[in-house]
C-alpha cells in the first residue's frame, strides 16, 4: 500500500517491511496529519480544541492533585489520542475505568512540589474526563515492564468489553470546558466499531489482525489481505 510503503517519511524509528507496534502508528500518523492542519508552528498537541482533528478524536483528561498537609488543589488538563488503561487486576473495562478514575495516594519518590507548603509533600490525585471527542480510541495495557526479570511481558487474561460503552460516570462536566452552542455533547455513549487483536505469546512477536464494523453494521475480520 502507498502508506506503508512511505512509512519511514513518518519516523525514522519505523522500517519498511517490519512489523511495527499499531498504537505507535495511530500516534505517528495523527501527529503528521496534526502538524499538516496545525495553524502555527507548534508540534505538541496537549492543548484540547488547538487542532481541528480534537473535534473528532480523541479525550481532554484534567488531573487534580489535592495536598494533605494544606488541602490546596491543583488542576491540570492533557489532552490524549488514545486512553490507556491499566488491566493487572480486572476482568472488564468498566472496572479498568473505574480504578483509573479512582483517587489515589502520592507519596514517597511519588510526593508533590506544593506550592503554598513550599516543600514535597504527600497527596492525593484523581484522573476524571472532562470533554471526549465523537471518536475515541482504548489501550487495553496488556504489555507491563517486569523489574525483576528486567524485561517487558504480556498480560493473558481475558477482558471483556460492552458494544454499547456509557462514559457519563466518567467524566467531571462541572468543569467541561465545552459549553457552547455550536460545540456541545450531552451523551457520553460511544458504539464499539472496531478492535484491534495482537495474538503471540510476547511482546517482540506475534501477529496482528483486527475486526471492523461496516457501514451495513455487519462486522468483518480483516486479516491481512483476507477479509472475511
Amino acid at each position: 500500500f502507498p502508506l506503508a510503503r512511505k512509512i519511514t517519511e513518518f519516523t525514522t524509528n519505523f522500517v519498511s517491511g517490519r512489523q511495527e507496534d499499531p498504537c505507535e502508528f495511530l500516534m505517528v500518523l495523527f501527529d503528521h496529519l496534526m502538524n499538516c492542519l496545525s495553524y502555527t508552528d507548534l508540534s505538541s498537541y496537549a492543548v484540547y480544541l488547538s487542532n481541528p482533528l480534537h473535534f473528532i478524536f480523541g479525550l481532554n483528561i484534567n488531573s487534580e492533585i489535592k495536598c494533605t498537609m494544606c488541602l490546596n488543589k491543583t488542576n491540570k488538563q492533557n489532552y490524549e489520542l488514545i486512553w490507556t488503561i491499566p488491566i493487572v487486576s480486572h476482568s472488564n473495562l468498566e472496572e479498568d475505568l473505574e480504578a483509573f478514575c479512582l483517587s489515589q495516594s502520592l507519596t514517597g519518590d511519588n510526593s508533590v512540589n506544593c506550592f503554598k507548603c513550599e516543600t514535597r509533600v504527600s497527596a492525593i490525585q484523581s484522573l476524571k474526563l472532562i470533554n471526549i471527542s465523537p471518536i475515541i480510541f482504548i489501550h487495553l495495557k496488556r504489555f507491563i515492564y517486569d523489574k525483576h526479570a528486567t524485561l517487558a511481558q504480556k498480560l493473558k487474561h481475558f477482558i471483556s468489553y460492552p458494544e454499547l460503552l456509557d462514559l457519563n460516570p466518567y467524566v467531571n462536566k462541572n468543569i467541561s470546558s465545552i459549553n457552547t452552542q455550536d460545540y456541545q455533547y450531552t451523551d457520553f455513549v460511544y458504539q464499539l466499531y472496531g478492535v484491534l487483536v495482537h495474538l503471540g505469546e510476547t511482546v517482540n512477536n506475534g501477529h496482528i489482525f483486527s475486526y471492523v464494523r461496516s457501514p451495513d453494521n455487519l462486522w468483518y475480520k480483516a486479516n491481512d489481505e483476507l477479509m472475511t
